[in-house]
């Protein structure tokens, strides 16, 4: 479950970092064999080998996607927590990537490294969550690889166990949802452009086996929305934010596969809505679906065969 939640927060990071550079490639990781594959999708839901690569390091535990050079392409963030390093690599438009810098001394403890626009500039910046010691720090990066300091703070809840961005209020500056399945809720926050955030909303009584929480523009309003999956229930519901921190359901369907580990959002058929990939490793099979602006999905393409080892799946323009 633990690898399965730091995966997510990546993924979900991706379209909302790169949603709006084209239609989405993908990066497969597999820790066990080393390896890394690059594939491009084609409108209909299938993929193109791009490149692969063995000896990548096992310890990866999470791939932070973003803007760290300022070439419009996705570039990589790759965090190592038993070896405390960081190292932030470019792509280069045909899967193949490029040192741009590493670090060591980095805390062991981050649980998350949520991606997002959180001082304003052109480069993407870095909200580091560690629920350890209640502490969330916002670091910016400076197109070269290097991150400087933002802010820090103290004294937040220990049991959030995912960090959702998105564009919830429509300042331009990366806002973030907070869920805490332990106690079923959920609170927005909006950030000001100099790492300090603001509640917006603050609800309970949410479901308590939500274990992906994706964000998209599932319905056209500019706004990011949201998909919560239920694999205990075998259930998902989209719902719509209307910029103050309140959610309205728009869509509610049961009969969904409860092996879904991965879901990655993307613009697979290039229409500029979030489309949906679903990845189940024990049946070693993924979905590719369309989202039509009222949540209903539409299948576009099921593949068999995958890699059953694959432990983050993510989108961008490699």
């Amino acid at each position: 479950m633990r690898r399965m939640m730091l995966a997510m927060v990546c993924m979900i990071s991706a379209f909302f970092l790169n949603g709006a550079l084209g239609q989405s490639d993908l990066l497969f990781y597999d820790p066990t064999a080393g390896e890394g594959e690059f594939y491009s999708v084609d409108g209909s839901g299938n993929i193109g080998f791009l490149s692969g690569s063995d000896g990548w390091r096992r310890t990866w535990s999470m791939i932070v996607p973003g803007n760290f050079n300022g070439d419009g392409r996705t570039d990589l963030l790759f965090y190592d927590p038993t070896a405390g390093e960081g190292e932030i690599y470019s792509t280069e438009g045909s899967g193949n990537i490029g040192f741009l810098s590493g670090s060591d001394g980095w805390r062991r403890t981050w649980s998350m490294i949520v991606p997002g626009n959180f001082n304003g500039d052109d480069y993407t910046d870095l909200l580091f969550y560690d629920p350890t010691a209640g502490e969330g720090e916002f670091y910016t990066t400076d197109g070269s690889g290097n991150i400087g300091f933002l802010s820090g703070s103290d004294g937040w809840r220990r049991t959030w166990s995912m960090i959702v961005p998105g564009n919830f209020n429509g300042d331009g500056y990366t806002d973030l949802l907070f869920y805490d399945p332990t106690a079923g809720e959920g609170e927005f926050y909006s950030t000001d452009g100099s790492g300090n955030v603001r509640l917006m909303k603050a609800s309970d009584g949410w479901r308590r086996t939500w274990s992906i929480i994706v964000p998209g523009d599932f319905n056209g309003d500019g706004r990011t929305d949201l998909l919560f999956y239920d694999p205990t229930a075998g259930e998902g519901e989209f719902y719509s934010t209307d910029g103050s921190g309140n959610v309205r359901l728009m869509r509610a369907s049961d009969g969904w596969r409860r092996t879904w580990s991965i879901i990655v959002p993307g613009d697979f058929n290039g229409d500029d809505r979030t489309d949906l990939l679903f990845y189940d490793p024990a049946a070693g099979q993924g979905e590719f679906y369309a989202t039509e602006g009222t949540g209903n999905v539409r299948l576009m393409k099921a593949s068999d065969g995958w890699r059953r080892t694959w432990s983050i799946i993510e989108a961008g323009n490699f």
